[in-house]
């Protein structure tokens, strides 16, 4: 008896971003933050194709079971806008959990960046 084992892939992990010009969070009564949080192309729009909203008291260890346990169809979803929700972005990166990164310095501009997977680097 023959025994195949295939990869099914692994969830990925995406964190929303705003930041200013000079590459710090913008203060939570900003316009463009008030944008972020109501406008329903700001988190609205990545919450609504997330699998699972993260948030900063979710274990890293946790983070990686889930992760390495779900399919590439499953996506967890972070948005920064505190100092909390920064600092857990911070060990996100740390420990190479994150697949998508996506920026906004205004109304109208995405920037989305996807990380190689950590056993390609």
């Amino acid at each position: 008896m023959l025994l195949f084992l295939t990869s099914r892939g692994m969830a990925k992990v995406q964190i929303i971003m705003p930041v200013t010009l000079d590459g710090f969070l913008p203060d939570k009564n900003e316009e463009l933050m008030e944008w972020l949080r109501t406008d329903r192309n700001g988190f609205p729009y990545w919450e609504e194709r997330a699998t699972f909203n993260m948030y900063p008291h979710y274990g890293m260890l946790d983070l990686m079971d889930a992760k390495e346990r779900r399919d590439n169809n499953c996506t967890f979803f972070m948005k920064v806008q505190d100092e909390k929700s920064a600092e857990y972005a911070g060990g996100v990166f740390l420990f190479r959990l994150a697949d998508e990164l996506v920026t906004t310095l205004a109304h109208s501009i995405f920037s989305i960046c996807v990380f190689p997977p950590a056993s390609a680097q």
